[in-house]
């Protein structure tokens, strides 16, 4: 690949829009792709397969999406964050950031009337 082609090619590649199935959550872009080199010495594994989880990831698709399709891509890419906005109203959005590493605070918000 030449040298201006290349850079054609992390233009696009850098983006290349990442969806979601949930239509309020939108803008997401993914930094610092992760090398095999390091993905092995964190001791994860760069293919999706049966023994890691391949199979939730089937069971999700099937009960939560209703998509009973295959996963034709076994590759994992693992990034050092994600960003994303979520929409919670016409006006109203959240923009996340999530970094490897970083501690998550999850609030529990459980219905005042049960």
């Amino acid at each position: 690949m030449s040298g201006l082609s290349h850079i054609i090619y992390l233009i696009l590649f850098i983006n290349l829009d990442i969806f979601s199935p949930h239509s309020n959550f939108c803008n997401i872009r993914v930094h610092g792709l992760w090398k095999t080199q390091k993905i092995h010495k964190e001791g994860f594994s760069s293919t999706i397969m049966m023994d890691n989880f391949l199979t939730d990831l089937t069971r999700i698709y099937s009960m939560i999406y209703k998509n009973d399709g295959i996963i034709l891509k076994r590759h994992v890419n693992y990034y050092d964050s994600i960003r994303f906005r979520i929409l919670h109203g016409i006006d109203t959005y959240s923009d996340i950031v999530l970094r490897i590493g970083d501690p998550i605070d999850i609030e529990d918000t459980k219905d005042s009337e049960n």
